[in-house]
C-alpha cells in the first residue's frame, strides 16, 4: 500500500488518523445524537455537561475523517462541532 503525502509517496505506512471532536447539542437532544453517533461507528469517549459529547474518529482515510465531521454537524440537535485533537501518522 502507498499514501501519498504531498508529492512524496510513502510505502512504509499505513495511514492512521485520529480526531478529537467536541459536539455540542441542545441539551434535550443530547442522548438522540449519542445514539445516532453509535451507529455511525464514531466512539463517544465522555458525556460532558448535559449538551456536549467528546468523539473520537479513527480514519485511515483524510477525506473520510471530513466527511464524518460534515455528518455529525447533520444530525438533528448538533450546534456545534469542535476539533480538539488530530493525529495523522503511520502504523508499521
Amino acid at each position: 500500500m502507498s499514501l501519498l503525502l504531498g508529492e512524496r509517496i510513502c510505502t512504509h505506512h499505513r495511514p492512521l488518523i485520529l480526531c478529537g471532536l467536541i459536539v455540542h447539542t441542545q441539551p434535550a437532544r443530547r442522548e438522540d445524537v449519542r445514539r445516532r453517533l453509535d451507529e455511525m461507528g464514531v466512539e463517544v469517549r465522555e458525556v460532558i455537561g448535559d449538551h456536549q459529547l467528546m468523539v473520537v474518529v479513527h480514519s485511515d482515510v483524510a477525506r473520510r475523517e471530513e466527511d464524518v465531521r460534515s455528518e455529525i454537524m447533520n444530525i438533528k440537535g448538533v450546534t456545534d462541532v469542535i476539533m480538539a485533537y488530530h493525529y495523522f501518522g503511520g502504523i508499521d
